[in-house]
């Protein structure tokens, strides 16, 4: 996860991540597992709010309900003071921002963090590795990545170099345009 922080601004961008399961090691019935993704062993080690906790019971995410998940993100940064949105940048991918309102003196990327935390973080990581690229597609995504960024003039040879430029809003473009996009 690619996160910006800045004075006035919290970006986040969401990218597949690749997550193990965890071995309680034991021969009990196990719990929803998705893509190596123990689900049952990430609730008991968070703050998950009861919401998160109802849209992981089946073991899976559709986009509604990553998208109920993100709206009540939404809702808890709004209502700590801050203007808080996402939109999917790809069929898979979404960014996410947190923005200082006009008279709020409180940290935007603490407010995210602390509301995804309760309201999305497990559901992210399950919707992520739901839609996790193998690593040959992913050195083939990234490839295209620079390429189109080195064709709108930001000279890189690597996404991390892209990541490294400070060019977020370009890197975002051109994942999109990577990931077929129109």
């Amino acid at each position: 996860m690619d996160v910006r922080f800045g004075p006035r601004i919290c970006a986040v961008l969401i990218v597949p991540l690749v997550l193990l399961s965890c071995d309680r090691g034991s021969t009990e019935q196990s719990s929803p597992v998705t893509l190596g993704v123990d689900i049952d062993v990430l609730l008991e080690n968070t703050g998950a709010d009861q919401a998160q906790r109802t849209l992981l019971a089946d073991g899976s995410i559709s986009r509604a309900e990553l998208e109920q998940a993100l709206s009540n993100v939404v809702t808890c940064v709004d209502d700590l003071g801050f203007d808080g949105s996402w939109e999917f940048v790809s069929e898979s991918e979404f960014s996410f921002s947190t923005l200082n309102r006009t008279g709020t003196s409180g940290d935007s990327a603490v407010a995210h963090d602390g509301c995804s935390a309760k309201y999305s973080d497990i559901v992210e990581m399950v919707w992520s590795t739901q839609h996790a690229r193998t690593p040959t597609e992913e050195a083939e995504f990234n490839k295209r990545i620079v390429k189109c960024l080195n064709e709108r003039g930001i000279k890189v040879n690597s996404l991390e170099a892209a990541f490294e430029s400070g060019e977020v809003d370009a890197v975002v473009s051109c994942k999109a345009v990577a990931d077929g996009a129109p």
